[in-house]
C-alpha cells in the first residue's frame, strides 16, 4: 500500500524545551491526525512504497480494530546536534521515542508513553513520561535515566472501557519500574498502535530534531480482542523538514521496528 506524502503546518513557540513538551506534542498530534484523516489534502509529490513522509513522526503504525495493548523495548539513544537540515541552528534538539495507542486515525484520545532525549549547550538530559492526549504530559521517575538504558513499556486498554488504560514502564538498567491506571473522559478508538520517534516542533527556531542514530523497538507487539499482532505489516512514517530534506528511514520485521536518522 502506498501513502501520500503530506507536510504538516503547526505553530508552536516556547522559551525552553521543558516548558514546550506537552503543548507542542498536543498541537502537532492534532495536526497529524487531521492530515491522516484527510489524505486527499496531501500536496507533496515525493512518494515511497509503504511510507508516508511527514514533518512529525518516524516509525511504524499498525491499523485495525479492537486493539487492547502495545508493547516494546528500546535503548535510550544519545541525542546529538544535527550537522545538516533546516533545524540545526536551534538551541535545543530533542528526540522523543514512544509507543502508543490511537495516534494515527482516531478523533478520541491517544494513550502513549516514552522517553525524550535533549541536547543543548549545557549537555544532555532525559525525560520519561506518559500522556493521555490531550491531557498534560506526566513525568515518570525511572531513576537516573540516560543514554544506553534499556526501557520496556506496556500500554493496555479494553474495548469494554476505552476511557481507561494501564501503563507498566521499566528501566531495566536502573532497575526502577512504574505502573499506573489512568482514566479520561476522551475515549480511545482501538483503531491503531504505534512505535514512533517524534520531532516535537516542525522546523522550530527553539527546538529541532536531534540526531538520534538508530532507535530499535524490539519485542514489538500489540494485542487485540482476538489475540497478538506484530508490526510486520505496519505502515511506515518518516520525517522530512519543510525543505523536503528527509531525516529518517523506518522499517520493521515480525517483532522489531527500526528508525534511523539518516
Amino acid at each position: 500500500m502506498k501513502f501520500s506524502v503530506a507536510f504538516l503546518s503547526t505553530l508552536a513557540a516556547t522559551a525552553t524545551a521543558a516548558a514546550s513538551r506537552s503543548a507542542s506534542r498536543m498541537s502537532r498530534l492534532s495536526g497529524l491526525r487531521s492530515k491522516v484523516n484527510g489524505k486527499a489534502n496531501a500536496t507533496m509529490s515525493a512518494m515511497l512504497a509503504d511510507e508516508w513522509v511527514n514533518e512529525s513522526w518516524a516509525g511504524a503504525v499498525l491499523t485495525g480494530s479492537s486493539f487492547t495493548g502495545v508493547s516494546a523495548t528500546f535503548t535510550v539513544p544519545t541525542p546529538k546536534k544535527p550537522t545538516d537540515g533546516s533545524q540545526q541552528s536551534a538551541p535545543y534538539h530533542i528526540a522523543s521515542a514512544w509507543i502508543g495507542m490511537d495516534g494515527y486515525d482516531c478523533s478520541g484520545g491517544l494513550w502513549q508513553a516514552g522517553v525524550d532525549g535533549t541536547i543543548e549547550s549545557s549537555g544532555t538530559s532525559y525525560y520519561a513520561w506518559y500522556e493521555w492526549y490531550p491531557e498534560n504530559t506526566i513525568e515518570i521517575d525511572l531513576g537516573d535515566t540516560k543514554a544506553g538504558d534499556v526501557i520496556t513499556i506496556e500500554l493496555t486498554s479494553s474495548p469494554s472501557n476505552y476511557n481507561s488504560g494501564k501503563i507498566v514502564m521499566s528501566n531495566k538498567t536502573t532497575g526502577k519500574s512504574f505502573s499506573a491506571t489512568v482514566t479520561d473522559s476522551l475515549a480511545l478508538c482501538g483503531s491503531s498502535i504505534e512505535w514512533i520517534v517524534e520531532d516535537l516542533i516542525v522546523d522550530g527556531s527553539d527546538i529541532g530534531l536531534a540526531d538520534f542514530g538508530t532507535v530499535t523497538f524490539s519485542n514489538a507487539k500489540g494485542t487485540t480482542s482476538s489475540g497478538t499482532v506484530t508490526p510486520a505489516s505496519a505502515e511506515y512514517l518518516d520525517i522530512a523538514d519543510s525543505n523536503n530534506y528527509q531525516l529518517t528511514q523506518s522499517s520493521s520485521t515480525s517483532d522489531t521496528v527500526v528508525v534511523k536518522y539518516i
